[in-house]
């Protein structure tokens, strides 16, 4: 009876450090600010972004995400004024299925942002970089 108690002991440990390994560990950079040309500046900050397919969007479960807030601290402009960020990124039609990984919601919200403020993506080893923007 004690091998059982044991076995079963050492199995719910196994396990527990199982989930803990496979939650995404979520970093929030500091934001940027822009310069004279503000709008073409911010998008600038993202550098080249990859076409990004949704099946690979889905597939992010256990990635290190990196909250990257793009000229996310200065209200002079106006969300019109920034407009262009959410067209020079690469997840204009990938913001529904951000919206459904429970990993990117968590790490969004861990941040105090929704899908919606997303602009742009790109994936490193075992790491997602999502580009920020508050609206």
């Amino acid at each position: 009876m004690n091998k059982i108690l044991a076995t079963v002991a050492i199995a719910a440990i196994a396990f527990t450090a199982s989930v803990a390994s496979s939650q995404a560990l979520t970093i929030i950079k500091k934001p940027t600010r822009g310069g004279s040309d503000y709008g073409t500046e911010c998008s600038a900050q993202m550098g080249f972004l990859p076409h990004i397919y949704p099946a690979k969007v889905q597939a992010i479960s256990s990635e290190q995400v990196v909250l990257e807030p793009i000229c996310d601290n200065d209200s002079l402009y106006s969300s019109a004024t920034l407009g262009s960020l959410f067209v020079d990124g690469n997840v204009t039609g990938l913001r529904k299925h951000i919206a459904l990984n429970r990993t990117l919601v968590a790490a969004l919200a861990s941040g105090d942002y929704r899908a919606d403020d997303v602009v742009g993506m790109k994936f490193g080893t075992d790491m997602v970089i999502l580009y920020v923007h508050r609206r």
